[in-house]
This record gives C-alpha cells, sequence and structure tokens, in this order.
C-alpha cells in the first residue's frame, strides 16, 4: 500500500524512439511489407517517505476437509 506523495518517478535520460522504414531487412524482406517502431525509456523511482509505505504479505493453502 502506498501513502500521497510516499514515492516519485525520476526521469533518468528521457526517451529514445528508432524508426526502421520499409524495406530496411533487405533480403529478409523482399516486398518491403516491414517496418519498426521502438521506443526505449529510462526511468525510475525515489521512495520519499519511507511511513507512507506498507507491505502486506498473506498466504492461503486448501486443506483436505
Amino acid at each position: 500500500m502506498m501513502g500521497k506523495d510516499a514515492y516519485a518517478e525520476v526521469m533518468a535520460g528521457g526517451m529514445e524512439t528508432k524508426y526502421k522504414a520499409l524495406g530496411s531487412a533487405g533480403t529478409d524482406d523482399p516486398l518491403d511489407q516491414r517496418a519498426t517502431v521502438a521506443s526505449k525509456v529510462r526511468t525510475g523511482f525515489a521512495i520519499l517517505k519511507d511511513e507512507g509505505l506498507f507491505r502486506i504479505e498473506s498466504s492461503a493453502s486448501k486443506g483436505d476437509n
């Protein structure tokens, strides 16, 4: 569980987008049917208030009753 302002997102370098045009695969794509778009995002999180974070662990088992 997380309380208000217990953590914050930290941008660590922004976002990078890559684009490969139709036909860029050469002989692997002889009909120029494939293009690719991909993004890489570098981000992280920082704990601002330890007392604002609470961890709950539970388990269950099915008995033979």
